[in-house]
């Protein structure tokens, strides 16, 4: 069970490096993201490991922002068995297309993967202002960076419908190594174990395995655990022409 909220403001100072690498709060600083936390109601609660954020049977009125550990986004298919989303690592938020939508129920379920501190917000002063009260700045900064973020994650939604659609498991390996940063000696990490890898690619881990040996046969890449060395830069040139 997750603990009580802490205060914002107390825990502040802790935070206010992973808040401030958020696309959300990139622009505040920390004397105003205290102010700017205070006109959103924010919260903070702790999960543990293996513990429900959000679940279908749960009120979800509250966007969130991981501070720390991690959480999978999952959707449960028709057999109730669960479809992997996306993993959601600190500084990345959740929920908040849901909350404008004012939604009140969460369609997927959000677990802590780790120990996880999440800070929730409200968007009750943005959603539904008082006529009678001037907005206060901070709040237009804020809507600012809530439309790009919510932009960028429709992008990632593209993102991932193109992979599902994808008929060889290679080119949904292709796309998914397409979206992560590759490194100047043509390395790139992965976030997921196999397994979460498996479940992402929507594939058998067996055929996600015989699939990496086939790519490291070719000498197009090689698979060390969750590192991937990129051989063949054309690999991850796009196929659309």
């Amino acid at each position: 069970m997750q603990s009580q909220p802490n205060q914002v403001r107390e825990i502040l100072p802790k935070y206010c490096s992973i808040l401030q690498s958020c696309d959300l709060f990139k622009t505040f600083s920390c004397n105003d993201l205290d102010t700017l936390l205070g006109l959103l109601k924010a919260e903070i609660r702790h999960y543990p490991k293996g513990t429900t954020i959000y679940a279908p049977t749960k009120q979800a009125s509250r966007p969130g922002l991981l501070l720390s550990g991690k959480a999978k986004l999952i959707f449960l298919d028709e057999h109730n068995q669960p479809v992997f989303l996306r993993l959601i690592e600190p500084a990345q938020s959740f929920g908040l297309a849901l909350t404008c939508l004012d939604q009140k129920q969460s369609p997927a379920v959000l677990q802590a993967s780790d120990d996880s501190d999440v800070l929730f917000l409200s968007f009750d002063t943005l959603l539904h202002p008082d006529p009678q009260k001037e907005v206060d700045p901070l709040l237009y900064r804020f809507n600012a960076n809530l439309l790009q973020q919510i932009s960028s994650q429709i992008f990632l939604l593209n993102q991932r419908l193109r992979l599902v659609c994808q008929k060889r498991l290679r080119d949904k390996i292709r796309i998914y190594l397409q979206s992560l940063p590759l490194q100047e000696d043509q390395t790139i990490i992965l976030p997921l174990n196999r397994a979460e890898l498996a479940d992402y690619l929507n594939a058998d881990r067996s055929a996600l395995s015989r699939e990496l040996s086939h790519l490291a046969s070719e000498k197009i890449l090689q698979h060390d655990h969750n590192q991937i060395q990129i051989l063949d830069p054309s690999f991850l040139e796009t196929t659309i022409k």
